[in-house]
């Protein structure tokens, strides 16, 4: 099975029985996949925790660390409680199992309601995967570290730092459509099984990390890259107030997401689709999430002239490709004449003329009236 097959299946997963959560779904696993932290801004009660356990489940994990933060948080809830028998001998050491500085994964909701000291003793957790445990540096095997809270850091509390590593940051919001809220009411919704075979081995993260630094930025998305400090400056330049700041290191981790974004794609370089992924990771606080999402739009819009390529254009010929298969697939009198074998399987052959383009694609009998998606 190839690697984009795998993706596409591990995404059926983690989005089943999930309703207007998979944009932030799938941009949470690639950035799980890249090994970059998620901030998941929205009120309680909306799946963020929900999204978090799933992502630990896709990934090959023993350890899963999960706590509510509040004001009166300790420490000992956090990193693990001081062992007492090492305490009788002088030593100030902590029972760290089960606790953050031992899982794979974790997940800390709330997390700018805790106090500054605790905040500030995960930067080492994340830069460097080390915990100070006593007079020892202790490995921690964190892939990924999913925060969530309704609020951003408060101003000084020295806490910029800590929010900047996170780079995806992403709203989750409460259900909208009225059928899908009555589906929520209606339904429990699914503990996931993950087979596996299709679980990511962490031998495995290690080796995407180095193949994603293989993939090579576009011209193309290095001009939209370009064209965003440009707009984000002229924002600043208008407003002395709502003054929009991204560090070099946030450039070049978000530079890294796009590459990871084509890497498990199949690609090599990044095309002007991954660039879309931008509006996740530039804003800061909540006013600057439209600013942001406008510019980015409009730059991957200006490239795309620039390009001759219109993405209202795709998606009308994307529309058109998938109106010519369906009326091949149901109108077709000569159905059973159309059935070939295409390595070692049974499949319905669909001659397609799109814009003068003649071309075949050979879909698996066995995939016909499944409603799962499948590439032919």
């Amino acid at each position: 099975m190839s690697l984009r097959n795998r993706i596409d299946k591990l995404i059926s997963v983690l989005t089943e029985g999930v309703y207007e959560r998979e944009e932030a779904i799938k941009i949470s696993f690639l950035s799980a996949l890249a090994g970059e932290n998620i901030f998941l801004y929205g009120p309680p009660g909306v799946a963020k925790s929900l999204i978090s356990r799933r992502l630990s489940e896709v990934f090959e994990s023993d350890n899963y660390f999960e706590y509510l933060m509040q004001k009166f948080s300790t420490p000992e809830e956090v990193f693990g409680p001081i062992s007492i028998s090492e305490l009788k001998k002088d030593n100030y050491i902590r029972q760290t199992k089960g606790y953050l500085p031992t899982a794979d994964f974790a997940f800390l909701d709330e997390i700018f309601k805790a106090n500054p000291a605790i905040l500030n003793s995960l930067l080492t957790i994340i830069n460097e995967k080390k915990f100070k445990n006593g007079t020892e540096l202790q490995n921690v095997p964190l892939k990924v570290l999913v925060s969530a809270s309704n609020e951003t850091p408060p101003p000084n509390q020295g806490l910029e730092a800590l929010y900047d590593r996170f780079l995806v940051r992403l709203d989750v919001n409460p259900i909208k459509s009225r059928e899908n809220f009555e589906t929520l009411l209606q339904d429990d919704t699914p503990d996931i099984e993950v087979d596996d075979n299709l679980k990511i081995k962490t031998k495995e993260w290690e080796e995407f990390k180095t193949a994603i630094k293989n993939v090579t930025i576009s011209k193309d998305v290095f001009n939209i890259i370009h064209s965003i400090r440009i707009k984000i400056e002229e924002h600043n330049q208008k407003t002395k107030e709502d003054i929009i700041y991204i560090s070099d290191r946030r450039w070049k981790k978000s530079a890294y997401l796009l590459k990871a974004s084509a890497y498990f794609c199949g690609r090599d370089e990044t095309n002007i689709a991954d660039s879309f992924i931008l509006k996740h990771c530039l804003w800061s606080e909540p006013s600057e999430k439209e600013v942001i999402s406008k510019i980015v739009k409009d730059s991957i819009s200006l490239m795309s002239v620039d390009t001759g390529v219109s993405i209202e254009t795709l998606k009308e010929k994307k529309n058109s490709i998938q109106e010519e298969i369906k009326e091949e697939l149901l109108y077709q009198e000569d159905v059973y004449e159309n059935v070939v074998e295409k390595n070692g399987e049974k499949c319905f052959e669909v001659k397609l003329d799109i814009e003068g383009d003649n071309f075949k694609i050979y879909i698996p009998l066995s995939k016909m009236g499944d409603k799962k998606s499948f590439e032919p």
